[in-house]
């Protein structure tokens, strides 16, 4: 039987949790094996002619992050959070999401993901490296 990755196996059937969130008007799901953190959101220092999806950094205990967002004119209201995520070799970012709905498990191959592609590349193209 082929195992796959962070998932649970029960009865044969392979389940995965993601945290479930709106970004603009469409709904995206992370990998809750993916999350490091979700926090409100707090000060984002703005970093002089970053890119547009570039939000600025954020002090989180001390650690400095990049908060990303897939979308250019992202406001924030009061639903807004950071979602955390884990990138390769110990490095982290902040994505802003409009809003959190729920954590849900759901089986993998009934479950149809619109991810956000959280790939290195497209942060180095920003001006961000680790």
């Amino acid at each position: 039987m082929q195992k796959l990755e962070n998932t649970v196996s029960v009865y044969g059937r392979h389940f995965r949790q993601f945290l479930l969130v709106r970004i603009g008007n469409k709904q995206y799901g992370f990998d809750i094996h993916d999350i490091n953190n979700l926090i409100r959101v707090r000060t984002i220092v703005r970093i002089p002619k970053a890119g547009s999806h570039l939000k600025g950094m954020i002090n989180l205990r001390g650690e400095i992050i990049a908060v990303m967002s897939a979308l250019p004119d992202t406001a924030v209201s009061e639903d807004s959070r950071i979602v955390i995520i884990n990138l390769r070799k110990g490095e982290k970012i902040g994505i802003l999401v409009d809003q959190v709905y729920e954590i849900t498990e759901e089986e993998v191959e009934l479950f149809d993901i619109q991810a956000l592609a959280c790939d290195q590349n497209i942060f180095e193209q920003e001006g961000i490296h680790g």
